[in-house]
């Protein structure tokens, strides 16, 4: 897929509406068959991969400290649990894999990946905080070109810290902690403890994970939340909330689930009725209400296309003819999305690329929709 940018229950499914996008009838003798969100995830347009998860997927200690070959994107956050697709052609990135991939064990198979913005506006005394990824899938296509092409499946595992960033491949990183959170001793929830049921509730991370979901339900009623321990609701947040680089960066960075919770609830609660907006003319596209559960993962995820760019995507049920100018016939190459054939979205006001738009070519559910660039997107209260 090309872009005009160079190079069980806990999981969320699509919910249908009266929304026009899903409102075209079937033909006669047909029945609208709802798309299933497990189908992106697997990566299909990547072809057949090896799987190579009963081989890495070890987990680091808390604190322990390491040398990791190092990927760094712009304006790209990786979080644990997201999938990082990456087709990879150039040599640099090649290496870095390749480093992973022959690494001793428990690194075998072990990247540290960081946002390129990050390491160029950080100021001294500031965290620089990434994730470790874990190669899960893998293939090399030889094309009689050095280097072979590698396409790759990685999955993000845990929060690290820079200790020391050079100029070479392989940085010394530190584990960031991210152990499991106690729920509240009965005696504290029943208010039979020495402090009053509120002061504690403040700082319960379950309690906040609560509240955080309810809050999502209200601005994002279409999607259904993951539920589960107070630190992967955080993570699975920030995936999901139509937030800017910058911003996700920031929750990556918080220095423990509880107050990186309360800033999800912070930014939940700023968002109601909230605007989409294009980034560069402030258009606007729609309302935070419009975000739609397309993939597994929830309202979109990471992509990579056939130049090998990442792309970070979030669905969106409809924008109005006026506001999006489509360019080209829609095409079936690449497409993330299987069953669905894609048409480059511009935005309609200043013509910058916002993303794509989704067509059915079978009788589904949605019809259509748009995948637009995180980085295309901000939002207004």
């Amino acid at each position: 897929m090309l872009g005009l940018t160079d190079p069980g229950d806990n999981f969320i499914v699509a919910e249908d509406d009266d929304g026009a996008a899903d409102s075209e009838p079937a033909l006669p003798g047909q029945e609208l068959v709802p798309f299933d969100p497990a189908l992106p995830a697997l990566h299909a347009y990547l072809g057949d991969c090896a799987d190579l998860s009963d081989t890495y997927g070890a987990c680091l200690e808390d604190g322990h400290e390491c040398l990791l070959p190092v990927l760094s994107f712009t304006d790209l956050v990786v979080t644990p649990g997201c999938i990082l697709p990456l087709l990879v052609c150039n040599s640099r990135a090649h290496w870095v894999l390749e480093q992973a991939l022959s690494a001793a064990a428990p690194y075998t198979g072990l990247i540290a990946v960081v946002m390129k913005e990050e390491c160029q506006t950080r100021q001294s005394g500031q965290r620089h905080v990434g994730c470790t990824a874990c190669i899960k899938k893998l293939q090399r296509h030889d094309n009689g070109i050095w280097p072979a092409t590698l396409k790759v499946l990685a999955e993000g595992c845990q929060r690290l810290e820079v200790v020391h960033p050079t100029t070479q491949l392989s940085w010394k990183v530190q584990i960031c902690a991210d152990a499991a959170t106690p729920k509240l001793p009965r005696e504290v929830q029943e208010g039979r403890a020495h402090w009053a049921v509120w002061a504690w509730r403040a700082s319960d991370a379950w309690t906040l994970a609560d509240d955080a979901t309810q809050l999502f339900r209200e601005l994002f009623p279409q999607v259904r939340v993951l539920r589960g321990d107070p630190a992967e609701v955080s993570y699975w947040m920030m995936r999901n909330i139509p937030l800017s680089a910058a911003k996700r960066q920031a929750l990556l960075g918080a220095p423990t689930v509880v107050h990186r919770l309360r800033s999800i609830c912070a930014i939940l609660a700023a968002e109601a009725h909230g605007h989409l907006l294009c980034t560069v003319c402030r258009c606007q596209l729609g309302h935070n209400q419009d975000v739609l559960a397309v993939t597994h993962e929830g309202t979109g995820g990471l992509f990579v296309n056939s130049s090998g760019y990442v792309h970070d995507v979030v669905a969106i049920r409809h924008i109005e003819a006026e506001k999006v100018m489509l360019l080209g016939r829609p095409s079936q190459e690449h497409s993330w999305f299987p069953g669905y054939a894609w048409t480059i979205a511009n935005c309609g006001a200043c013509g910058s690329h916002l993303g794509w738009r989704f067509t059915a070519l079978q009788q589904q559910l949605p019809r259509d929709f748009f995948g637009l660039r995180r980085q295309a997107l901000t939002s207004i209260a």
